[in-house]
């Protein structure tokens, strides 16, 4: 049941298998060309560790350095091991379970709509409804606003309505987290 609710949260990320029996879990990234991101966290016995691209792992000209990269990240954590293959695919394994995994897709807006419930990307290019019931983080004049997606075209994603007087405005920035748990 765990397996299912995981893979269907980030089938567009992810595979996500859990083996109970051996108490580890092995998240494999299949899709690198998705992981176009600013920061993965990953949340191993409730404690976040926070990867932030260009810092601690780059996404380098192709699938390969970027998975490299990443693992790289990943493996200097306390108690994981991460490996890469030659098909941009990064394995996480853990001793105990990793309970959860949260990927942000964050970057700084050009332009928006002046809606309380719509942001306006033009230079994203995403599938729609792909972030459907996803969580947004907002900020909005240094006050960060956390709403749920509830739907999204390949350039707009439309929210809970964010507080009166307090619209998104150009060059406002804002996280896109999925979450297993």
């Amino acid at each position: 049941m765990l397996e299912e609710v995981a893979e269907g949260l980030l089938s567009r990320f992810t595979e996500v298998s859990i083996d109970s029996g051996g108490a580890k879990a092995t998240i494999t990234i299949v899709d690198y060309s998705e992981l176009a991101l600013d920061t993965v966290t990953v949340t191993i016995g409730g404690t976040p560790h926070v990867l932030t691209e260009g810092t601690d792992w780059h996404r380098g000209t192709s699938n390969l350095l970027a998975a490299y990269s990443l693992a790289a990240a990943i493996d200097a954590l306390d108690e994981v091991s991460a490996s890469y293959s030659i098909l941009g695919v990064v394995t996480i394994s853990a001793p105990q379970n990793i309970t959860s995994l949260a990927v942000s897709d964050a970057v700084n807006m050009t332009l928006v709509d002046s809606s309380l419930t719509t942001i306006y990307d033009p230079i994203k290019n995403w599938e729609v409804d792909k972030w459907e019931d996803a969580i947004i983080e907002v900020e909005v004049d240094g006050v960060h606003y956390y709403r749920t997606v509830t739907s999204n075209t390949a350039t707009t994603l439309t929210i809970g309505t964010l507080p009166v007087g307090h619209p998104v405005t150009p060059g406002a920035h804002y996280n896109i987290r999925v979450s297993v748990r």
